[in-house]
C-alpha cells in the first residue's frame, strides 16, 4: 500500500495486548499487518465510588482497544507463572483478572473474542532484551516512528509491555519469525 494511503483513521485488524501491573501494552495493527498505533495503557485517573484501580484500568483498556470500533481479533499474552514461588501467585491472579475483564469488556462491545498466546510460543524462548531487539528489526521507518513516540512517553519500567504487545502483534501476522 503506498505511503499516502496509509493514514491512521482506516478499519483495525488486530489488537495485541500485554497485561502488567502497572499498565497495559496495546498495539493496534491494520488489515495489512502493519502498526498503527501503539500504547501503554493506564488506569484512568480519580476516584469513583467502589471502583479500585483495577477496574478504572480494565475500564480505560476497553475503551482504548475499541476506539474507534472493536478490532476484528484480539490477542492477548496468556499469564503463566514464571517463578515457582508463593509470592508470584497474588500478581499471576491479579493479571488473570484483568485480561479476563478486558476481554469481556471487548466481546461486549462487539468486539472479537481473544485469542491468549503464551509468551514461550510467541517469543520462542528468547530472552527479552533478545525479543526486543528482533522487533525493532522487524518494523519499517514509519512503524518504528509510530514505537518509539510512544515509548518516550511511557515510563521506562512499562515500555517492556508496549513492546511485547508489538511483538505479540507482529508474531500473528508472521512478522517476527
Amino acid at each position: 500500500m503506498p505511503p499516502s494511503d496509509r493514514d491512521h483513521d482506516h478499519d483495525c485488524d488486530l489488537v495485541a495486548l500485554d497485561p502488567g501491573k502497572g499498565c497495559v501494552g496495546l498495539a493496534r495493527f491494520d488489515a495489512d499487518g502493519r502498526l498503527v498505533a501503539c500504547a501503554a495503557v493506564y488506569p484512568v485517573k480519580g476516584r469513583a465510588p467502589g471502583i479500585g484501580p483495577y477496574t478504572r484500568m480494565i475500564a480505560a483498556t476497553v475503551a482504548a482497544v475499541c476506539a474507534p470500533s472493536p478490532p476484528a481479533r484480539l490477542i492477548v499474552e496468556k499469564m503463566q507463572m514464571r517463578r515457582k514461588v508463593l509470592a508470584a501467585v497474588p500478581r499471576l491472579l491479579e493479571l488473570t483478572y484483568i485480561t479476563g475483564a478486558v476481554v469481556w469488556g471487548v466481546s461486549c462491545a462487539g468486539g472479537a473474542s481473544a485469542e491468549l498466546v503464551d509468551p514461550g510460543v510467541w517469543t520462542k524462548r528468547r530472552p527479552k532484551a533478545v525479543n526486543h531487539k528482533r522487533i525493532r528489526k522487524r518494523l519499517d521507518s514509519e512503524e518504528l516512528g509510530i514505537l518509539d513516540t510512544e515509548l518516550a512517553r511511557t515510563l521506562a519500567g512499562n515500555r517492556k509491555e508496549v513492546l511485547d504487545a508489538v511483538g505479540i502483534g507482529l508474531w500473528a501476522y508472521k512478522r517476527l519469525g
